[in-house]
């Protein structure tokens, strides 16, 4: 996923300060679980700078509809999400349909 920095601050990178992670919400939108693995940004990145950071998501075991929606954490500080930055969201449709 493509990540760019419209701040006028730097995104530090490889030390775990900034990175890019995930809510899981059922498919109405109810906050399923809120705090969820992250990749880490391997290099910083300056204001106005983009960089494309690899996103592992993990299916729940139970079959449905569910939305991602994807964010930045800056560790023990914030998520942006919670300082008005938009999310994007992505519908997940899990099957246990092996065919």
């Amino acid at each position: 996923m493509k990540i760019i920095n419209t701040s006028t601050t730097p995104f530090q990178g490889g030390d775990g300060t900034f990175g890019v992670s995930y809510h899981l919400l059922s498919g109405d939108g109810e906050m399923l679980g809120h705090d969820n693995p992250r990749n880490y940004f391997h290099d910083q990145v300056e204001p106005g700078k983009e960089r494309f950071v690899d996103l592992s998501i993990l299916a729940p075991a139970v079959e449905g509809q569910y939305l991602i929606e994807i964010d930045i954490v800056w560790e023990g500080i914030t998520w942006f999400k919670d300082k008005g930055n938009p999310t994007s969201i992505v519908n997940l449709n899990v099957s246990n349909d092996n065919r």
